[in-house]
């Protein structure tokens, strides 16, 4: 694999309060689905979030540009890397 799993959930965790800011306040359930793909280089290419999870688009862009920002490691295999993400805000 491209990526390990504890080193994509390194940078979640560390991140996370990124995504809680984008967040605060709202009534949205509380288990945000995100499908993440990762360059070779370890940016990111693409997010996308279930529109059930976060309905309000203003909320769902936030955490999308927040997402793009996020460094992951350089892959192993120089491959892109998918990942399901469900994170428990």
């Amino acid at each position: 694999p491209g990526l390990a799993k504890d080193e994509i959930l390194k940078v979640v965790q560390a991140d996370l309060n990124q995504i809680e800011k984008c967040l605060a306040g709202t009534q949205y359930a509380k288990n945000v689905k995100i499908h993440l793909t990762v360059n070779a280089d370890g940016t990111v290419q693409k997010v996308e979030i279930t529109a059930d999870t976060i309905p309000d688009v203003k909320v769902r862009q936030c955490v999308i540009n927040r997402m793009h920002q996020w460094r992951f490691p350089a892959t192993a295999n120089g491959q892109t890397v998918t990942a399901t993400l469900i994170l428990k805000i």
